[in-house]
């Protein structure tokens, strides 16, 4: 599988242009709902929307830009309105935490999300996840001690 590397600036164009024609599909799509009825295109639509946003903080915080990946971030907090988040924005803001040497608080938000998933679900699997994805910058704040 070839990757192809492309630099945040065109990044950030190539997805506004992406976020735009997204909005128009969803606008378009809205016309015909009544209430907050929710059609499988327009739920698709809204998935491919926090899929931008999140891709595009994940290039903005390796390029060093970490306002533009918060800002990203709360992009995808508005999409889904009030709701505790995906794991994929709540994994997202740990790191930009950790990036921006803010230690503390990025651990605080891994063991709010810790205690979250236990609270919340049987399943081990989210939880085992969730360490593995942020356990490395943990132990390495604690070796720099």
């Amino acid at each position: 599988m070839v990757r192809l590397t492309i630099s945040f600036p065109v990044a950030e164009r190539v997805s506004a242009t992406r976020l735009s024609l997204l909005r128009a599909a969803h606008s378009r799509e809205s016309k015909f709902l009544i209430g907050d009825l929710t059609t499988p295109q327009t739920e698709t639509i809204v998935a491919l929307q926090k899929s931008v946003y999140l891709q595009l903080g994940r290039l903005a915080r390796k390029d060093g830009k970490l306002q533009a990946a918060v800002n990203s971030i709360t992009a995808v907090q508005q999409i889904e309105g009030g709701v505790e988040g995906s794991d994929e924005a709540n994994d997202e803001f740990g790191h930009v935490l950790w990036d921006q040497k803010e230690h503390a608080l990025a651990i605080q938000h891994v063991e709010q999300m810790t205690r979250l998933v236990e609270s919340t679900t049987k399943s081990n699997g989210r939880l085992a996840v969730l360490l593995a994805r942020n356990v490395s910058p943990i132990t390495q704040k604690r070796r720099m001690y």
